[in-house]
């Protein structure tokens, strides 16, 4: 256990200076208009995030952690709803951002963002297999690699030229890989068929 939270802290630390470097990357990048616009689409789209989980995950990693034997069953129900909550709660918070009076490129942000926003759910709800295995290592380094595609496609995007719709779909490519690299490592040690 100590291992886990050694390196879910150490984690942090290095998650929080990429996290650093994006935001250096973004607003040199983008200026304080275009970065305005992708800061109001991130905060929007946080909001799915916190809410559509409505303590699932919290309840699935209490059974899996008391009842071990019973992860693959309670992962493949849970997976399915948990991606079903995550599609929908997204999909409303996208179809509302796109017609309430934000700005044509913050509207862009939020139709390209809510990709990544609903990969972060499902990223989510399969860590709670490694949290329950104290197999952190995983997530945190699926999550530093996914920072450090999306800051290298980032500076690349901007080195060429690109602006906005560009940083977003780096943030968006950058999630990704984190998603596959959990869905990776808890696809070998759990079915996740429905």
């Amino acid at each position: 256990m100590a291992t886990n939270t050694v390196v879910q802290a150490g984690g942090t630390l290095v998650s929080a200076l990429l996290g650093l470097a994006t935001f250096l990357a973004l607003t040199r990048g983008l200026g304080p208009s275009s970065f305005g616009d992708y800061a109001a689409a991130a905060a929007y789209l946080s909001l799915p995030i916190v809410i559509a989980d409505i303590g699932l995950t919290a309840g699935v990693l209490r059974e899996i952690s008391a009842s071990p034997e019973r992860t693959e069953t309670a992962m493949r129900a849970f997976l399915p709803l948990s991606a079903a909550v995550g599609f929908t709660s997204v999909g409303l918070l996208v179809l509302v951002g796109l017609l309430v009076p934000f700005s044509e490129q913050t509207k862009v942000a939020i139709a390209i963002g809510g990709v990544g926003a609903f990969l972060t759910l499902i990223t989510l709800a399969l860590a709670v297999v490694l949290q329950a295995r104290l197999q952190m290592h995983w997530f945190v380094a699926a999550g530093i690699l996914g920072r450090v595609l999306t800051l290298g496609l980032m500076l690349g995007a901007f080195a060429v030229g690109f602006g906005s719709r560009a940083a977003v779909i780096s943030t968006v490519v950058g999630i990704a890989a984190t998603f596959v690299i959990v869905l990776f490592a808890v696809a070998r040690q759990v079915s996740l068929r429905p």
